[in-house]
């Protein structure tokens, strides 16, 4: 069981924090007022859903302290409702349950008297940034930000394991400042950290928050995206178009389409001259040779200029900027088919992989917009890829994204697409004769679980060339074979139309950003990246309105407790008819207190120092906290090591923030430099590193001011760690740090928007030192 749920508290008094809830709730219960609706704001972690299950304990407790009225959590009631069986507390997952028809069933099911002689309970309890792709029913693609209302949308029928069409609705956009960024095998979601997504976790398809995401789980996406021609453009056409888009500009002064090549030079001009005749233009493609060797080809035509224009070619040379329009998505698949085959030839490369020598063939660009639809359109051919984002160092080269094809998904390509350059494709044709990575499924430890409950014999299962073991990879042919022999085609066929990507990386973002959502109908999901998402969490407002009619009139014995993060979304008229309780984000003190507490119980070796920092990390959210121990706990055992914090969870010891500071107090920056350096290039958290030296900058103002804190500050962070603060305290002026903390304030900021993390945190340190 993951910590959190562990220990989660099962009384009040084990509750941490929010003390003004606690006593004002067991404030009513002892008066015997406590009211029929509730509603808990704050952010995420901070015990909200936590403290609605414990009002819906004491209400019902039969054994309530007559002292400090809390429960007893040893009658029926109590583990009723602990081990999740109660009748009389009903939790309601508002991302599936948020519409007008289910809100109406709550309010008919609260007409009905408690089963016990309590209280019946309902708690209700609960978005993706604006640069996700969403793809339509036509099988085009549309930003998450410019989705309207009425519009429809490519949805998962997860039962059937079909692609569907649903209309949106509940269309919003609001703004956080946390988010989580989850990279996968084949795509990145950047979503708030209440944001739905069904993944695959032990067989099975299940719906988690993003926070809830562990990288033993699995992203789902549909085998391929569906397609609807709606446009008759010719494979002649979108290859031109291609070439230009990548080898070529469009003049933005004259009439002038040219492209410059310095090999396949055959390649590209044949290509040329059957484009600009599928496009009807009469103008002839004039070659010259240029003085550095290369060759230029140019067309001189306002027709063609114009047509080019209207398809999202940008004038100018402006790679960052192209764009693969929407009538590309909606062109024949023969015409698609030309189009990615030229994309690749103009900016494709055929290598090998560093990692295991898997050969791959990859296509890089400056504009992620291209990129992100190229691999979309791959997916209509059910052909998956990876994106990588490269950071040039120079300040004058531009961010690179690279969509790679290996294995069983570039045998694919070879298939359906191929390439139509000759030196590329006898590159790609020899390498194909060479093993390829198979397609595979995360499931083998089912079928090695339903073979021996089926009592299916290995010989039967090899003869169809299934062969099943802990550490053989199950490939998709094999699954098919094993379902079928066991009679499971009905219930596990669903799970052939999807593919499964492996998360890679999990990574928290603090930044204040415009984030959208909006609500799928029936099926409840939509595909985004590629991936299969849920929609919005919070409930519509038809479901506010049907919600309030039961509020206005509660029936006797019946308590509603809403949690939410977005108080600003809940209607007026449901606020005036609640009381209201805001959640504090718990102090770095409560939050080690309570991970000391399981440490303890869980028998683990951990320093004070590491349980502060993992403390300090989770910026006031307990739950955070507690998953990041138990991310420990998994990769080291019971003794964890301070230098397993950086390894983990990518923040470091207070020692090395004291020893940065050091540097900086004695001007020596470049022994500055290279630690922010050597940390960046060792995976720290950079954004929580400068947090550390501000609040290890706030310690030695501390201790200036009040020499007699020490001995406090001792206690909450070691001795040693204090007596290095009392050093610099001694070394370095109020005026000097002062200065360090308003340089790493605006470091803090500029580290968000720069395209090299340690650049703010190298400038400040030259500001400093005078370096």
């Amino acid at each position: 069981m993951v910590l959190y749920r562990k220990y989660r508290p099962q009384t009040f008094a084990e509750v941490v924090g929010q003390e003004h809830v606690v006593d004002t709730l067991r404030g009513a219960i002892k008066s015997n007022a406590v009211a029929h609706g509730y509603l808990f704001t704050g952010s995420r972690g901070s015990g909200k859903t936590t403290l609605a299950r414990l009002l819906a304990k004491a209400v019902n407790c039969t054994n309530l302290s007559k002292t400090s009225y809390d429960v007893c959590g040893k009658c029926d009631s109590c583990k009723e409702i602990e081990e999740g069986r109660s009748l009389d507390l009903i939790e309601i997952d508002a991302a599936s349950n948020r519409g007008i028809d289910e809100i109406r069933a709550v309010r008919d099911s609260a007409q009905v008297s408690p089963f016990g002689n309590g209280w019946k309970t309902f708690v209700i309890d609960e978005c993706l940034t604006a640069d996700h792709l969403i793809t339509m029913a036509d099988g085009t693609v549309m930003a998450i930000s410019d989705i309207k209302n009425g519009d429809l949308v490519s949805s998962i029928d997860l039962e059937k394991g079909k692609v569907v069409s649903r209309k949106v609705s509940n269309f919003f956009q609001r703004y956080t400042d946390e988010l989580i960024k989850i990279k996968g095998s084949q795509a990145t979601l950047t979503c708030t950290p209440t944001h739905k997504l069904w993944v695959l976790r032990s067989g099975t398809f299940q719906l988690l928050k993003a926070v809830e995401i562990t990288r033993s789980d699995f992203l789902i996406s549909p085998v391929q995206l569906p397609h609807l021609s709606q446009n008759n453009l010719q494979p002649d056409q979108l290859t031109l178009l291609a070439i230009i888009q990548c080898d070529g500009h469009v003049s933005k002064d004259s009439n002038t389409i040219q492209v410059e090549i310095s090999k396949d030079r055959n390649y590209f001009i044949r290509q040329i001259r059957a484009g600009v005749k599928a496009w009807g233009v009469s103008a002839r493609p004039v070659i010259t040779r240029t003085k550095r060797g290369t060759t230029l080809i140019r067309i001189y035509s306002q027709e063609l200029k114009q047509r080019l224009l209207s398809l999202g070619c940008p004038a100018g040379k402006k790679s960052a900027l192209i764009d693969i329009p929407d009538q590309v998505f909606e062109a024949p698949l023969s015409s698609i088919k030309n189009y990615i085959d030229a994309a690749f030839c103009c900016e494709g490369d055929a290598s090998r992989t560093k990692s295991n020598r898997l050969f791959k063939l990859s296509f890089t660009s400056v504009s992620k917009q291209f990129a992100l639809k190229l691999q979309l359109l791959l997916k209509k051919f059910g052909i998956a890829t990876s994106l990588m984002t490269i950071e040039r160092e120079l300040a004058n080269h531009s961010t690179v994204y690279r969509i790679n094809i290996t294995g069983y998904d570039l045998r694919l390509f070879q298939e359906i697409i191929g390439l139509s350059m000759a030196r590329k494709a006898r590159v790609l044709k020899g390498q194909l004769t060479t093993k390829l990575k198979t397609d595979t499924m995360p499931f083998q430890s089912i079928l090695l679980d339903l073979r021996e409950k089926l009592n299916i014999k290995h010989s039967i299962l090899n003869k169809s060339g299934v062969f099943l073991g802990a550490d053989q990879n199950l490939t998709r042919d094999s699954f098919s074979s094993f379902i079928n022999l066991a009679g499971l085609g009905g219930e596990f066929g669903k799970f052939l139309n999807f593919r499964y990507e492996k998360i890679n990386e999990l990574t928290y973002i603090k930044e204040k950003t415009p984030v959208y959502d909006f609500t799928v109908a029936d099926t409840h999901t939509f595909i985004v990246n590629g991936i299969c998402s849920s929609n919005c969490h919070m409930l519509t407002k038809e479901a506010f309105n049907a919600l309030l009619k039961t509020l206005e009139e509660p029936p006797a014995k019946t308590l509603f407790v809403l949690a939410t993060t977005e108080p600003q979304r809940v209607p007026a008229t449901i606020m005036s008819r609640v009381q209201r309780f805001d959640f504090k984000k718990l102090t770095v003190a409560q939050i080690a207190g309570k991970l000391a507490m399981i440490a303890k119980a869980e028998k683990i070796k951990i320093s004070p120092e590491a349980i502060r920092q993992v403390a300090l990390m989770a910026e006031g959210a307990l739950r955070d906290a507690e998953s990041a121990l138990g991310k420990l706990i998994d990769f080291c055992g019971n003794e964890i090591e301070d230098e397993s914090l950086g390894e983990v969870l990518g923040i470091i010891s207070l020692g090395v923030v004291g020893e940065f500071l050091s540097f900086l107090v004695n001007r020596e920056g470049d022994r500055a430099t290279l630690l922010v350096n050597r940390l960046h290039d060792s995976g720290v958290d950079l954004d929580h590193f400068g947090k550390n030296a501000l609040e290890y900058c706030r310690y030695i103002l501390s201790v200036r001011a009040n020499p007699n804190s020490l001995p406090a500050l001792g206690q909450n962070i070691g001795e040693a760690h204090a007596q290095q603060v009392a050093t610099l305290a001694g070394q370095a002026d109020s005026k000097m740090i002062l200065r360090i903390i308003t340089a790493l304030l605006r470091a803090q900021q500029e580290m968000k928007i720069s395209p090299i993390p340690q650049l703010p945190l190298e400038i400040a340190i030259m500001e400093l030192t005078g370096g």
